[in-house]
């Protein structure tokens, strides 16, 4: 079985590349997915097309660190039970592909392949700021681009990840990526982990009340990004009124809604991944109408190793 592993920051395109991949792939291989989100809550997994997939969820922690067994345990079941000729594995943000691979080594009769997604606007925030980021992108071998970036910002990224990383592949073109992969035999880790984050990171999911507009979660949002500033990392979720069922991430001040192809069952939430110490100075729940108390976890980032 050919195991695939998408990492990258938060909100850098990790599930647009791996729809692309479903739709360019799925005629001629059976394809599997494995998703892995930071929060207790999934978005992610109702964005996926899901015509002819099986799909789990692993959720609450990240399978390079804290979940390191339940991946581990995960990707033995999908062999066992569905034998795909392909596992999609989507990480957290705050997971390096290379040290997941590190907890899969000596799987037998499985090759792996990583490749890490990199978005323009996160590269300039986080990288020489946040130690995950900068060590995705040194352990990477296949690295792309997303969002578009002009020949100029493109440039200024590629230079930038070749001076840390000179040997890896680095494209704006997400067919030309996944054709060069090279998988290789899991029978020890290509890298081993050992830095630690120099900025705790933690999530707070709250549920929003049903009452709640498009028009005064987008305000609430907006106010919310303000006050975080640069310490916001990522805000997503899922809003089920009764009008459509929608997926929605806040990026570059505006909320960017998703219609889900089918009927999602639960209440409606919001995911804020930011800085810990914002999270606690500046409480979810003062921004959004609740339904329910919110729930913050710090999920091992406050400084230990990962």
């Amino acid at each position: 079985m050919k195991i695939l592993v998408v990492g990258g920051f938060l909100g850098s395109g990790k599930t647009t590349f791996i729809n692309t991949v479903l739709i360019d792939q799925s005629a001629d291989r059976r394809i599997a997915l494995l998703i892995n989100e930071y929060g207790d809550r999934s978005v992610d997994s109702e964005l996926i097309s899901r015509r002819h997939y099986d799909v789990t969820d692993i959720l609450g922690g990240c399978v390079c660190c804290t979940l390191k067994g339940k991946l581990r345990d995960a990707v033995k079941e999908i062999a066992d039970a569905v034998n795909p000729d392909l596992l999609i594995i989507e990480t957290t943000g705050m997971a390096v592909p290379a040290e997941v691979e590190e907890g899969l080594h000596d799987l037998p009769d499985m090759q792996i392949a990583c490749i890490v997604c990199v978005a323009p606007e996160h590269w300039r925030k986080a990288a020489g700021r946040l130690a995950v980021y900068d060590r995705q992108i040194a352990r990477a071998e296949r690295i792309l681009v997303t969002m578009n970036p002009d020949p100029g910002t493109f440039g200024r990224i590629r230079d930038s990840i070749l001076e840390k990383r000179p040997e890896a592949l680095v494209t704006t073109d997400p067919p030309f990526v996944f054709e060069n992969l090279e998988f290789r035999d899991l029978k020890k880790p290509l890298f081993r982990a050992g830095r630690k984050t120099d900025v705790p990171i933690s999530q707070s999911t709250a549920v929003l009340s049903p009452e709640v507009s498009v028009e005064n979660l987008e305000k609430r949002c907006r106010r919310l990004a303000t006050d975080y500033g640069s310490a916001l990392y990522r805000m997503k979720g899922l809003l089920l009124d009764g009008n459509g069922d929608r997926a929605f991430q806040y990026n570059g001040g505006d909320l960017h809604w998703t219609d889900l192809s089918s009927a999602a069952s639960g209440e409606s939430f919001i995911v804020v991944i930011a800085e810990a110490s914002i999270l606690e100075e500046r409480p979810v729940e003062s921004y959004f109408e609740l339904i329910a108390e919110k729930e913050i976890s710090n999920n091992g980032y406050g400084g230990v190793s990962i």
